[in-house]
């Protein structure tokens, strides 16, 4: 495993830790599909949530608009969907999209950014 990987997975781990302590569960991490990956599918109530987790490197100049394009997003849709289809329970619960951002500082700590429904799919 890579130091990229390493950081991305710590920073999955955190971003479900705090949905937890926001009241929501888990239901899958790193669910794959044939389209791609949901990094965090969890439920808030009536509500799921797939929730894609974006860890980031104070100082490091890589953008979210760069890895949160139309083809990523196109890519959570259509795993999204998968995902829907296969786990039969959750199919008439209400989805949002949502975006978690982790940012590990120079110093070793990190901040968290929660930022729920940050798009809506074309379905």
């Amino acid at each position: 495993m890579n130091h990229n990987q390493e950081v991305g997975l710590r920073g999955e781990e955190i971003a479900a830790k705090w949905l937890e302590q926001q009241g929501m569960i888990i239901v899958e991490r790193n669910w794959h599909g044939k389209h791609g990956e949901l990094d965090i599918v969890a439920l808030d109530g009536p509500t799921l949530r797939i929730v894609e987790v974006k860890t980031r490197i104070e100082g490091n100049e890589d953008t979210l608009s760069s890895s949160l394009n139309s083809n990523k997003l196109r890519s959570i849709c259509r795993t999204a969907q998968e995902f829907l289809v296969k786990s039969n329970g959750l199919q008439s619960q209400e989805v949002y999209f949502d975006l978690i951002v982790v940012l590990f500082t120079l110093d070793g700590s990190w901040e968290t950014e929660y930022i729920p429904c940050f798009f809506y799919p074309q379905w």
